[in-house]
C-alpha cells in the first residue's frame, strides 16, 4: 500500500501479509499471524530483492554496522549460516530483539520462553536498515487490545527522517477496525 504524499520521510510503502499457517522458526512464529512492513526503501527496490539476483547473496550478507541497529537486535540463525540463508525475496533480511519471549527456547533459555503475542522486527538489505514490521497474532487481535509498544532505537538512522519510538494496536468497536500504527515520531539525521 502506497503512502499518501503527506507521509513522512522516509516512508514509502507498507505491506501488509497474512500468514494463515505462521512461518519459521517452529516454535515461534508459526501460528497465525500478520506482518506489517513499513518500507524505507522504494517497492521498487524490495521487489528487486530476489534469489535470482546474481548479487542476492552479497547484499543480503553486507550487514547493517552496529550504530545502526538497536540494542539487542540479532540475525536468529546459527554461526555457522550466513544471513543470505534467511533472506526472504521481495523483503530481505530479519532481524530480531534477543529478548523476545517467543525466541527464547531457540538461544537456549526455555524457562524464558512464552507463546508470541505480537514482536517488533527491523529488516536490512545491502548493508542498510529497510523496514520496521510489527507482527502480531491473530488471537492477539482477537483479544481487542489497546497497546502502546516502545520501538528499541538505533544509535544512527540510515537516513534523515521521522521515525516512530512506538506502535500502537487498538481494537475500534464502533468501527469494528483493528488498527495498528506507527506513533511517536521524531526527526533523526
Amino acid at each position: 500500500m502506497p503512502f499518501a504524499k503527506h507521509a513522512p520521510e522516509p516512508y514509502t510503502f507498507m505491506m501488509l501479509d497474512w500468514n494463515p499457517q505462521g512461518h519459521e522458526p517452529p516454535g515461534a512464529y508459526d501460528v497465525p499471524h500478520f506482518d506489517f512492513h513499513f518500507y524505507w526503501q522504494a517497492e521498487s527496490e524490495v521487489m528487486a530483492i530476489d534469489p535470482s539476483d546474481p548479487d542476492f547473496a552479497s547484499k543480503a550478507n553486507a550487514l547493517p554496522s552496529g550504530d545502526f541497529l538497536p540494542p539487542f537486535y540479532i540475525l536468529p540463525i546459527p554461526p555457522f549460516l550466513p544471513p543470505s540463508a534467511i533472506a526472504v525475496p521481495g523483503m530481505g533480511v530479519h532481524w530480531s530483539d534477543v529478548r523476545s519471549p517467543e525466541i527464547q527456547h531457540l538461544l537456549g533459555n526455555a524457562e524464558g520462553w512464552a507463546e508470541f503475542t505480537k514482536t517488533l522486527i527491523y529488516g536490512s538489505w545491502d548493508g542498510e536498515l529497510t523496514f520496521v514490521e510489527p507482527m502480531i497474532t491473530r488471537a492477539y487481535l482477537l483479544s481487542h487490545p489497546d497497546e502502546l509498544i516502545p520501538i528499541p532505537q538505533p544509535a544512527r538512522y540510515p537516513k534523515p527522517g521521522w521515525y516512530p519510538s512506538a506502535y500502537r494496536i487498538t481494537f475500534d468497536a464502533q468501527a469494528k477496525e483493528y488498527r495498528v500504527g506507527m506513533t511517536g515520531f521524531g526527526w533523526h539525521d
